[in-house]
């Protein structure tokens, strides 16, 4: 794999289930994809650009299935701490701000906390993998519809 590629898991979201009951799936990019043999070669040129819209579309499903993943997460994050401030009842009496209501729950439910927030963190970090990649994909396209229109205006000119 060239530099700037990755191999990671992702979850495949499903609206019935919880993050911890998704399935993951493997999601591979190789950012040598975006390298071209030739630039004058129209026919290599089209088929690049018939290549790239599955490409685009295979990546913008992912990157919207990441974010359904991540704001699953942060969901069962949030209900997870209402769930421990209603058991504890923590209201206003105890805790004078929200920070030390969290400041609370942080140390007392620890691992289960950083659990969740990982899962957070690492969520956000495949969502911006996907990002990039997207981003990257719709640049390289750009480039292939210039170096189309560039190589048929020569051959018109020609």
């Amino acid at each position: 794999m060239t530099h700037g590629g990755f191999k990671r898991n992702f979850k495949n979201y499903d609206a019935v289930q919880t993050y911890s009951e998704y399935t993951e799936s493997e999601v591979e990019f190789d950012p040598s994809f975006l390298e071209l043999d030739s630039a004058t070669d129209i026919h290599i040129i089209m088929q690049e650009i018939n290549k790239l819209s599955y490409t685009i579309y295979k990546y913008g499903s992912l990157c919207d299935s990441q974010v359904r993943v991540l704001q699953q997460t942060e969901d069962e994050f949030e209900k997870w701490k209402a769930k421990v401030y209603f058991d504890e009842k923590i209201d206003d009496k105890k805790f004078k701000s929200d920070k030390s209501k969290e400041r609370h729950i942080m140390i007392k439910y620890s691992e289960e906390f950083w659990k969740l927030q990982n899962n957070i963190n690492a969520e956000k970090y495949k969502l911006s993998l996907l990002q990039r990649v997207l981003k990257s994909l719709e640049h390289y396209g750009y480039k292939l519809h210039d170096l189309k229109d560039y190589n048929l205006a020569v051959n018109r000119n020609s």
